[in-house]
């Protein structure tokens, strides 16, 4: 249980610094991209841009969606690694709220962009469908973090019963979504270290 502790914290430290690097990273004016050196590129009929989009979808709604998953399932363990961190007393209350508020308010942003990205014409219904979980997942989530800043902030056992319920069905959608749950005869039993 130490052991899980001190990764947990690990873990914690470095996505909070990972934050804190790209929150502290001064934003860059963006300057336009160098024309192609090809003349050939430059002028690509409408047709040709279009084929290659619908031929790219598959592709990019999948790697879209392993990201925003991992992302949810990343957000999923910070609100939990959080919730324990203030149970054990490792932190200011002040810290974790910030905290807290740092990993919840994004899922915002990442809603937002699901949406834009179920509009996309051309998705499967499964990429549909999984864009429409995710956002489930989102709402699970924020709705975590808020219940859990609340029980925080209160003390009222409701916020923490709300926490509780949404934790667990974020756990059920992402499990579902990702396939978390490790599957009994997927993979042999690992053996003690030193017998052969």
């Amino acid at each position: 249980m130490h052991r899980f502790r001190t990764l947990a914290a690990a873990a914690l430290v470095s996505a909070a610094g990972t934050l804190y690097a790209v929150q502290a990273t001064p934003q860059q004016p963006q300057q336009a991209p160098e024309p192609p050196a090809n003349p050939q590129l430059e002028a690509k009929p409408a047709a040709a841009a279009s084929a290659l989009s619908a031929e790219a979808l598959p592709t990019l709604s999948e790697t879209v969606g392993l990201l925003a998953g991992l992302q949810l399932y990343q957000t999923y363990l910070n609100v939990g690694m959080l919730a324990d961190a203030r149970a054990e007393g490792l932190y200011e209350a002040s810290e974790l709220a910030q905290l807290l508020g740092s990993v919840v308010v994004p899922l915002d942003t990442v809603d937002k962009q699901l949406a834009k990205v179920a509009a996309l014409k051309g998705l499967s219904k499964d990429d549909a469908a999984a864009i429409a979980r995710m956002r489930k997942i989102a709402g699970h989530l924020k709705q975590q973090g808020k219940s859990l800043q609340a029980f925080w902030d209160t003390g009222v056992e409701d916020h923490g019963k709300k926490y509780e319920e949404a934790r667990q069905a974020a756990w059920a959608d992402l499990d579902a979504l990702l396939e978390l749950s490790p599957k009994v005869g997927a993979a042999p039993e690992p053996k003690p270290a030193g017998k052969k």
